[in-house]
């Protein structure tokens, strides 16, 4: 997971060398949720961006859920100008989680690529509101168990949880509203 970060920061970074516009942005539905998000978006061409979003969830809607996000993504703007109007985008998902739901454990880590479409409406020249929906495949590999059971020794090795449970859900990606600020 630290080297795909490491990889993500260091295209944005250079991307953002050659870029027109930056923008910081922060998704309201998952802040509502208990999981803050901060994500920045760069236009890479006449009708393109890439972005990447964070999301941290650590008791979030006061349940034992513990998560780390991320979620990079292309997309392609159908206006005239980027971060503008209806667009479409691919984007991808890795998370790492620890979460207790229904008298059952969950721990491990899961990644996806979707389809992603949405609207940005510009509210002033600098601020806007992108309203996004996605759905694609998820995989996951996890530790999962009933949380009135005692965990068995062998489900670990090395100190760290030995996956029982794996597999892919279709599923939402991504589906909420940011709100973004335009750095440059």
């Amino acid at each position: 997971m630290k080297k795909i970060l490491s990889i993500i920061c260091a295209a944005v970074v250079s991307l953002s060398a050659n870029a027109q516009m930056v923008a910081l942005n922060t998704d309201l539905a998952m802040d509502a949720l208990q999981a803050p998000s901060l994500g920045m978006e760069i236009v890479t061409g006449n009708k393109t961006t890439f972005g990447v979003n964070f999301i941290y969830a650590w008791k979030a809607m006061g349940k034992n859920i513990e998560a780390t996000i991320i979620q990079p993504e292309f997309r392609y703007y159908l206006s005239h100008r980027p971060v503008h109007g209806i667009f479409m985008g691919v984007g991808a998902l890795g998370t790492r989680y620890d979460a207790e739901w229904s008298n059952k454990s969950y721990k491990g880590d899961a990644f996806g690529a979707g389809l992603t479409f949405g609207y940005v409406y510009n509210i002033t020249r600098r601020l806007s509101l992108d309203f996004h929906a996605g759905y694609g495949a998820v995989f996951y590999n996890q530790k999962e168990y009933f949380l009135d059971r005692t965990e068995p020794e062998e489900t670990t090795v090395d100190g760290f949880p030995k996956a029982n449970a794996h597999g892919y859900y279709l599923l939402p990606t991504r589906i909420g509203i940011s709100i973004s600020y335009v750095l440059k």
